[in-house]
């Protein structure tokens, strides 16, 4: 029994990011990014203030340490 051959595939093609589909998806983001601004705003600014003051946090206790551990030396 002979096996059927395969047809070559074809060589994918370069990424063009100016076609339709890119900017549809970018339209969709762009909207799902307002409508989710309008009505959780309060809580993505909560998360954002406390992610600054934990990094805030982080950053001055390291240079204080650095600074404790550097003058022992």
């Amino acid at each position: 029994m002979q096996s059927k051959k395969r047809q070559d595939k074809e060589p994918p093609r370069d990424f063009d990011f100016f076609r339709f589909e890119v900017w549809f998806a970018i339209g969709i983001g762009s909207l799902i990014a307002i409508v989710l601004s309008l009505f959780v705003w309060p809580v993505v600014l909560l998360a954002s203030t406390l992610g600054v003051s934990w990094g805030l946090t982080h950053l001055v206790g390291r240079w204080v340490l650095r600074g404790r551990l550097d003058r022992r030396q």
